[in-house]
């Protein structure tokens, strides 16, 4: 995540939801969120979830995981972002969880 992203959700998205906030920086180990961000899984993990919340589209079942991977690339990554769903799906195939 991008760290103008990560300030966007919190500016524009969990300052108006304030129970989910809450839980969100209950997975914070210090104040430096963004480094958080590169260091703290949990804390990546659910500010990752917390961008998708903001999508109009609900996310695809867990066993499509071609429609995750276009899931991704559109609301993720961004039709103009470098990631392709090839490449997605390449990843998840060699480092998803077995």
């Amino acid at each position: 995540m991008e760290p103008a992203t990560h300030d966007d959700i919190w500016d524009n998205y969990l300052a108006y939801r304030p129970d989910l906030a809450k839980k969100v920086s209950e997975l914070l180990n210090n104040d430096d969120k963004l480094q958080e961000l590169k260091d703290n899984d949990l804390y990546a993990c659910a500010m990752a979830r917390v961008h998708y919340l903001r999508a109009p589209a609900g996310l695809p079942s867990e066993d499509d995981l071609h429609g995750q991977a276009a899931y991704w690339k559109s609301y993720y990554n961004t039709p103009l972002g470098k990631g392709t769903i090839q490449e997605y799906v390449h990843n998840w195939q060699t480092y998803g969880v077995k």
